[in-house]
Protein backbone atom coordinates (compact mmCIF):
# COMPACT_ATOMS: atom_id res chain seq x y z
CA UNK A 1 0.00 0.00 0.00
CA UNK A 2 1.28 3.30 -0.99
CA UNK A 3 0.16 5.95 1.80
CA UNK A 4 -0.15 10.06 1.47
CA UNK A 5 -0.80 12.45 4.79
CA UNK A 6 -3.03 15.48 3.98
CA UNK A 7 -1.63 18.58 6.06
CA UNK A 8 -3.59 22.41 5.88
CA UNK A 9 -3.41 25.25 7.33
CA UNK A 10 -7.40 25.12 7.16
CA UNK A 11 -7.06 22.84 10.19
CA UNK A 12 -4.69 21.02 12.36
CA UNK A 13 -3.50 17.96 12.49
CA UNK A 14 -3.44 15.45 9.13
CA UNK A 15 -5.16 13.04 7.37
CA UNK A 16 -3.75 9.65 6.62
CA UNK A 17 -5.16 8.11 3.15
CA UNK A 18 -3.48 4.98 0.78
CA UNK A 19 -3.87 2.81 -2.37
CA UNK A 20 -3.69 -0.54 -2.92
CA UNK A 21 -1.51 -1.72 -5.84
CA UNK A 22 -4.38 -1.71 -8.76
CA UNK A 23 -4.91 1.77 -7.63
CA UNK A 24 -7.77 1.27 -5.35
CA UNK A 25 -8.46 4.07 -2.21
CA UNK A 26 -7.89 1.21 0.61
CA UNK A 27 -7.46 3.37 3.74
CA UNK A 28 -8.40 6.50 5.18
CA UNK A 29 -8.10 8.10 8.81
CA UNK A 30 -8.92 11.43 9.70
CA UNK A 31 -6.01 12.70 12.66
CA UNK A 32 -7.44 16.14 12.57
CA UNK A 33 -9.12 18.26 15.24
CA UNK A 34 -11.12 21.73 13.88
CA UNK A 35 -11.57 20.67 10.97
CA UNK A 36 -15.15 21.65 10.15
CA UNK A 37 -17.79 19.03 8.71
CA UNK A 38 -17.85 20.56 5.57
CA UNK A 39 -14.64 20.74 4.84
CA UNK A 40 -14.17 16.62 5.64
CA UNK A 41 -17.26 16.04 3.56
CA UNK A 42 -15.37 17.97 0.95
CA UNK A 43 -11.80 15.88 1.27
CA UNK A 44 -13.82 12.42 1.10
CA UNK A 45 -15.93 13.34 -1.77
CA UNK A 46 -13.04 14.57 -4.05
CA UNK A 47 -11.16 11.10 -2.41
CA UNK A 48 -13.99 9.20 -3.71
CA UNK A 49 -14.83 10.78 -7.07
CA UNK A 50 -10.16 11.19 -7.81
CA UNK A 51 -10.36 9.00 -10.94
CA UNK A 52 -6.34 9.36 -10.01
CA UNK A 53 -3.77 10.39 -7.63
CA UNK A 54 -2.65 13.11 -9.45
CA UNK A 55 -6.23 14.97 -9.82
CA UNK A 56 -6.63 14.61 -6.02
CA UNK A 57 -3.63 16.02 -5.74
CA UNK A 58 -4.00 18.74 -8.38
CA UNK A 59 -7.71 19.64 -6.18
CA UNK A 60 -5.49 19.77 -3.04
CA UNK A 61 -3.13 22.57 -4.28
CA UNK A 62 -6.22 24.29 -5.47
CA UNK A 63 -7.78 24.48 -1.77
CA UNK A 64 -4.40 25.47 -0.03
CA UNK A 65 -3.20 21.85 0.88
CA UNK A 66 -0.03 19.63 0.52
CA UNK A 67 -0.09 16.17 0.14
CA UNK A 68 2.94 14.12 1.50
CA UNK A 69 4.01 10.80 0.71
CA UNK A 70 4.73 8.39 4.11
CA UNK A 71 7.89 7.70 3.60
CA UNK A 72 9.56 4.92 4.15
CA UNK A 73 12.91 5.72 6.41
CA UNK A 74 10.37 6.41 9.58
CA UNK A 75 13.76 5.47 12.07
CA UNK A 76 14.59 7.30 15.22
CA UNK A 77 18.66 7.61 13.39
CA UNK A 78 16.73 9.93 10.81
CA UNK A 79 14.84 12.14 13.64
CA UNK A 80 17.51 11.91 15.55
CA UNK A 81 20.00 13.60 12.49
CA UNK A 82 17.06 16.36 11.43
CA UNK A 83 16.70 17.01 15.07
CA UNK A 84 19.88 18.31 15.96
CA UNK A 85 20.21 18.49 19.64
CA UNK A 86 21.17 14.93 20.56
CA UNK A 87 20.69 14.76 24.35
CA UNK A 88 19.37 11.53 26.44
CA UNK A 89 19.08 9.79 23.43
CA UNK A 90 17.58 6.59 25.12
CA UNK A 91 14.62 8.42 26.64
CA UNK A 92 14.13 10.03 23.01
CA UNK A 93 14.00 6.56 21.20
CA UNK A 94 11.60 5.07 23.87
CA UNK A 95 9.00 8.13 23.10
CA UNK A 96 9.62 7.38 18.96
CA UNK A 97 9.32 3.48 19.39
CA UNK A 98 5.95 4.00 21.02
CA UNK A 99 4.80 6.60 18.28
CA UNK A 100 2.52 5.25 15.11
CA UNK A 101 4.28 5.28 11.82
CA UNK A 102 1.56 8.60 10.58
CA UNK A 103 2.94 10.40 13.89
CA UNK A 104 6.47 9.84 12.94
CA UNK A 105 6.17 11.15 9.60
CA UNK A 106 4.32 14.59 10.78
CA UNK A 107 6.92 14.61 13.23
CA UNK A 108 9.97 14.83 10.76
CA UNK A 109 7.65 16.95 8.57
CA UNK A 110 7.31 19.39 11.43
CA UNK A 111 10.91 19.72 12.40
CA UNK A 112 11.81 22.25 9.98
CA UNK A 113 8.85 24.54 10.70
CA UNK A 114 9.86 24.04 14.42
CA UNK A 115 13.44 25.69 13.74
CA UNK A 116 12.01 28.32 11.34
CA UNK A 117 10.04 28.93 14.82
CA UNK A 118 13.20 29.21 16.92
CA UNK A 119 14.81 31.38 14.28
CA UNK A 120 11.56 33.70 14.60
CA UNK A 121 11.78 33.70 18.07
CA UNK A 122 15.50 34.74 18.59
CA UNK A 123 18.14 33.53 20.75
CA UNK A 124 16.63 33.40 23.93
CA UNK A 125 14.63 30.54 23.41
CA UNK A 126 16.49 27.64 23.01
CA UNK A 127 15.25 24.06 21.19
CA UNK A 128 12.99 21.77 23.49
CA UNK A 129 15.29 18.28 24.27
CA UNK A 130 14.23 15.71 21.99
CA UNK A 131 12.45 13.76 24.31
CA UNK A 132 10.62 16.66 25.51
CA UNK A 133 9.55 17.75 21.79
CA UNK A 134 8.05 14.33 21.07
CA UNK A 135 6.32 13.55 24.54
CA UNK A 136 4.36 17.32 23.84
CA UNK A 137 5.10 19.87 21.05
CA UNK A 138 5.46 17.62 17.57
CA UNK A 139 1.61 18.23 16.87
CA UNK A 140 1.87 22.30 17.39
CA UNK A 141 1.34 23.82 14.07
CA UNK A 142 4.90 26.01 14.35
CA UNK A 143 3.98 28.01 11.17
CA UNK A 144 0.90 29.83 12.74
CA UNK A 145 2.46 30.54 15.72
CA UNK A 146 2.27 34.76 15.66
CA UNK A 147 5.72 35.68 17.16
CA UNK A 148 4.56 39.68 16.58
CA UNK A 149 2.62 41.81 19.22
Amino acid sequence: MIRYILISNKFEGYIIYGYNTLGFLVHFENCTYGMTEDQLEGVVKELRNALSHERFVAWTKEHGMKVVKLEDDLTFERFWAEYGMQRDRMRAEKVWNAMKPEDRQYVLYNIKAYKRYLKRMGAWLNQKFPETYLRSNWRDEWDKINTTK
